[in-house]
């Protein structure tokens, strides 16, 4: 018995090894296989990625770009598309000394208008308790905060039917805040799975929200199998397929 534990643990000795062997001679970039993995160039989304950049463009030149609905189905690249072109203006902005910020929040997380502002007053270096404070004390730090940058903020809302669900109130405000604020604008991004989302909306939110839409169709068999190909020539070494 002590004999076979004996191989047993000389078997293991290397298991960690014979594995990162093997994996070494399959896989070229493994990280790519994540469906977490964004690429740096979205196949079959340039369109989608020059129409909402185009939305957002007039924020260079100092006006406030309108709010935006996107929707369509899950993996249609609604997310990626859209913190890629809020990253490219951030660094063309940067660039050119201008002031814009950005806010990305998934509101399956992000659920109630206290999370919201929460969050908002984190992406602008203020930091609040998230429990405690009164709302409109919440609320006030935020506008301050956003005046004193003299900047447009962008909010995107992914999954922003979630928040609806448990906070109509939410969007109402946001929509509404560009009145309270005196330097500064802010502009809204929703995303949504629920292609019938915008028919649920407040009226008086639908009209805000809704300024400009963008709907991502789901991808075609050949446009899939083209995303697919290009991600196996990245993840695995060549011949291994």
């Amino acid at each position: 018995m002590k004999l076979m534990d004996e191989k047993s643990s000389d078997s293991m000795d290397d298991i960690f090894d014979r594995y990162l062997d093997a994996d070494a001679n399959i896989f070229a970039n493994r990280e790519v296989l994540s469906p977490h993995h964004v690429p740096e160039i979205l196949p079959h989304r340039g369109e989608k990625f020059e129409e909402l950049a185009k939305i957002l463009a007039p924020s260079l030149k100092g006006g406030t770009p309108s709010n935006i609905f996107i929707y369509g189905s899950t993996g249609t690249g609604k997310t990626a598309v859209t913190k890629q072109v809020l990253s490219k203006l951030k660094a063309t902005a940067d660039s050119r000394n201008l002031s814009f910020e950005y806010s990305y929040m998934n509101c399956q997380h992000v659920d109630t208008k206290y999370r919201v502002l929460t969050q908002l007053c984190e992406d602008v270096g203020i930091n609040v308790p998230f429990t405690g404070l009164h709302f409109d004390i919440i609320y006030q730090k935020f506008k301050d905060a956003l005046d004193e940058l003299h900047t447009l903020h962008v909010t995107v809302l992914d999954e922003v039917d979630m928040l609806y669900k448990k906070s109509t109130e939410s969007l109402y405000i946001l929509t509404r805040m560009n009145s309270d604020l005196d330097f500064s604008k802010i502009s809204i991004i929703g995303i949504t799975n629920d292609v019938n989302f915008k028919e649920t909306l407040d009226p008086r939110i639908r009209s805000s929200l809704s300024e400009e839409e963008i709907v991502f169709s789901p991808y075609t068999a050949e446009q899939l199998r083209d995303i697919l190909t290009q991600r196996a020539k990245v993840a695995f070494h060549k011949d291994v397929l």
